[in-house]
C-alpha cells in the first residue's frame, strides 16, 4: 500500500476485533516508523505509551467517555508531547552527526538556537507539544494502515486523570489517544468524503 492508498482508505474506526492481538515486536515496529516524523529543531520531543494492559485500560475508558474502542482494540496508544521541547536535543543531535548527516557546528547551531526559541515561551512549547506529537500520531495511524490495521484517534478523554492513570510526567501532554488493531467485520462507516474547496494560493 502506498501513501496515497494509506490517506484515501484510513477511516476513523470504532469497532475493532476483539480477539485480535498484536506482539510486543509488531507494536514496536509501528511506533519506530512513526517517529520518522518531522519535529521542530529536530528536537523530537515526544513519547509514546503502547497500552496492552486490559485492567490499565478500563481505567482509561472510564476516563474517556466510555468509548469501546478503548478497550476493544488491540493496542491503545497515548501519544504524548514534552513542553520541556529541547530535553533531547543533544541526544537526537548527536545521533545526526555520529550517522555523518550534520557535523558539530551545525549540531552546536541547533542546540543554541532551539534553546533561545523556547526559552521563557510557555505557550510556543505547548503548542509545539501537540504540534510535533501531532505528526507522530498521523504517521502512526499510516503506519497502521499500510500494514492493515484500523485505527481510531480520540479527543474525548479527561486528560487530567488520564495522565494520571498513565502516570505521566507534569512537563508532557497527552495530545491524542488512538485505539489500533484489525477491525471488526461490521460496524464501522465508510468513509467520509472530503471537502475539496481548502486551498487558495498566495492570499486567503
Amino acid at each position: 500500500m502506498n501513501v496515497s492508498e494509506a490517506l484515501k482508505t484510513r477511516v476513523s474506526a470504532n469497532a475493532f476485533d476483539t480477539k485480535a492481538q498484536l506482539s510486543t515486536e509488531q507494536i514496536t515496529e509501528l511506533v519506530e516508523l512513526a517517529s520518522e516524523a518531522p519535529s521542530s529543531f529536530n528536537t523530537q520531543n515526544w513519547h509514546v505509551i503502547a497500552i496492552t494492559d486490559p485492567e490499565v485500560r478500563k481505567k482509561i475508558r472510564a476516563a474517556a467517555w466510555d468509548q469501546a474502542k478503548v478497550t476493544d482494540s488491540a493496542v491503545l496508544f497515548a501519544v504524548l508531547g514534552s513542553t520541556k521541547v529541547v530535553n533531547k536535543l543533544s541526544e537526537s543531535m548527536e545521533l545526526a552527526t555520529s550517522a555523518g548527516v550534520v557535523n558539530n557546528e551545525i549540531k552546536d547551531w541547533f542546540e543554541t538556537n532551539a534553546a533561545k526559541f523556547y526559552d521563557d515561551q510557555p505557550q510556543l512549547c505547548r503548542d509545539e507539544a501537540l504540534r510535533s506529537s501531532s505528526y507522530l500520531a498521523m504517521s502512526l495511524m499510516l503506519a497502521g494502515q499500510e500494514k492493515g490495521y484500523g485505527s481510531g484517534p480520540m479527543i474525548g478523554f479527561d486528560s487530567s486523570e488520564v495522565e494520571k492513570i498513565l502516570k505521566v510526567p507534569e512537563h508532557f501532554v497527552v495530545s491524542v489517544l488512538i485505539s489500533m488493531g484489525p477491525l471488526a467485520t461490521e460496524g464501522n462507516w465508510n468513509r467520509k468524503p472530503r471537502r475539496k474547496n481548502i486551498i487558495s494560493f498566495n492570499t486567503y
